[in-house]
């Protein structure tokens, strides 16, 4: 049984693996991460321990934290944005002034 359970799980990953772009991840983990944020706290809070905060994911993930703070601040824009107008999501364009690159 457990064979079985793995080879399906491994049937799983090499699909994912050779299928699924890595922009295509990328937009799900995007997703799934503002979804998350969206629902609790995500384990950060908004205060002066924010910016040491970023610094340790962008540590721990090996992301230059210049990015990883540019990537917390869209996502918390983008998030401010829907909250305020949960029947809309927001869109890059709507957001670039926050972002300031066009959304990425």
């Amino acid at each position: 049984m457990v064979s079985l359970h793995l080879q399906i799980n491994l049937d799983l990953l090499d699909h994912w693996r050779s299928e699924m772009d890595d922009n295509r991840k990328g937009e799900i983990a995007y997703a799934f991460l503002k979804h998350r944020l969206k629902e609790s706290d995500g384990g950060m809070s908004i205060g002066n321990n924010l910016r040491r905060q970023i610094g340790n994911i962008a540590k721990q993930t090996g992301v230059p934290f210049e990015e990883a703070l540019e990537f917390a601040t869209g996502m918390a824009m983008e998030i401010l944005a829907e909250v305020s107008d949960p029947k809309k999501p927001a869109t890059p364009d709507e957001l670039e002034g926050h972002w300031g690159h066009g959304g990425h």
